[in-house]
């Protein structure tokens, strides 16, 4: 299926942005830690899209900014098979409710259109990076904040609040730790600094605060497993934090989680409504989230363009450490035989490596085992091991010129 938001994207030219549009730093980090070009592409792709997303809005709302967006989309390829994809996870039932629920005021959250259907339209505001695990994505997320806040300050966007979700609390640590990180460069250099608040702050928040701050760039967090319609403990309900469908929202490996993975995306399409969704992964599935990738570097990419660990995959020899195979017992001499090539090759790339000069441009070579068992007693592990303990002590003995 054709991405044509890349497509938009390649249509659009960068230096032919008016310069307000371009007030943001797409190189640093922080002092002495800048952005690779990739990084650099994600982040300029991200303000490209956006620009033709929000040329118009000054005179516009968030649905006519969409509607005219999907005939933007139309102009470059999009076709009733594209469409189909971003309507089709919404056919069921149970999706379609949740979508045109009625809240206190009796209104709609998407209205339905023609033949029954929630309109493409509805979720044409987002855009997707596709990137592999190691790229430094985390570093694209928060400039990709910086960015937003640059863009509401000169009134170029929609003012929205910001709130990132993620599956797992550590990576909502990690975020935290890099924003610690890039706070030393921006509040020098801007004097503005990133403030990370919890989800469960905001309504109390929103009223102590105006909505824009002009010393502080606020991102909301929480967990998105534990997004629910309910409330219970740490589950939270997405209705008390609706906002009227006004957040920017940021997701990161989102997607993955527990069988309510299905109920908790269209809650996310509904808090973002008036908004702009991001989605971040290495492991994107659904074609709509393909379609809408602004920047793709995922893994395939990423290993082609130089970046990653290259595999090399020595298969053949370790069905010889399977006991479940016939139940054959294999003799040591031939599981020692097998551990000691696999460690020459190792030795052997090492060793080029060093002969090369190649320290700074391609990562330090490692040996992976995989085995077919790990906590059963006298699993494939334990025999390789094993096998490793026994070279080493020989090793040992051979260098003080003893007998083992």
């Amino acid at each position: 299926m054709e991405n044509i938001y890349a497509k938009i994207i390649a249509r659009t030219s960068f230096e032919q942005l008016p310069d307000v549009w371009k007030n943001i730093d797409f190189h640093t980090f922080l002092e002495g830690k800048t952005l690779y070009a990739y990084q650099r592409e994600a982040i300029q792709n991200a303000l490209l899209l956006l620009f033709r997303f929000y040329q118009n809005q000054a005179t516009k709302n968030t649905e006519a900014l969409k509607t005219e967006f999907l005939s933007l989309l139309g102009s470059n390829g999009f076709t009733d098979a594209h469409e189909e994809h971003f309507i089709s996870r919404y056919d069921n039932k149970n999706a379609f409710e949740i979508l045109t629920s009625l809240d206190k005021s009796g209104k709609e959250y998407f209205k339905i259109g023609l033949g029954n259907k929630i309109d493409a339209h509805n979720f044409v505001n987002r855009m997707s990076f596709w990137m592999a695990t190691g790229s430094g994505k985390s570093m694209v997320l928060i400039k990709l904040i910086e960015l937003l806040h640059s863009l509401m300050a000169n009134d170029l966007i929609l003012h929205r609040d910001m709130l990132f979700l993620t599956h797992r609390q550590d990576l909502i640590e990690q975020l935290k730790a890099h924003i610690y990180e890039f706070n030393r460069f921006i509040k020098v250099i801007k004097g503005i600094e990133v403030v990370v608040r919890d989800l469960k702050e905001f309504p109390d928040q929103k009223i102590k605060d105006s909505l824009f701050r002009e010393k502080e760039i606020a991102i909301y967090f929480y967990r998105s497993d534990l997004l629910s319609d309910i409330r219970k403990d740490v589950i939270v309900d997405f209705k008390t934090y609706e906002n009227g469908g006004n957040w920017y929202m940021i997701l990161d490996e989102a997607h993955k989680g527990d069988n309510e993975e299905s109920k908790r995306k269209q809650y996310f399409n509904i808090l973002s409504r008036n908004g702009f969704l991001f989605n971040f992964s290495a492991t994107f599935t659904e074609e709509i989230d393909k379609i809408s990738t602004v920047y793709n570097l995922n893994l395939g990419e990423y290993i082609r363009k130089g970046f990653g660990k290259h595999l090399y995959l020595f298969q053949e020899q370790f069905q010889y450490f399977d006991l479940n195979r016939e139940k054959e017992d294999y003799k040591d001499e031939q599981k020692q035989k097998i551990v000691l090539m696999s460690l020459i090759l190792l030795a052997y790339i090492k060793k080029r490596k060093e002969a090369l000069n190649l320290t700074e441009v391609y990562h330090n070579p490692m040996l992976v085992t995989l085995v077919n068992s790990v906590s059963k007693k006298d699993s494939d592990l334990d025999l390789f091991f094993s096998e490793l303990r026994k070279m080493k002590l020989r090793l040992i003995c051979l260098s003080k010129q003893e007998k083992c």
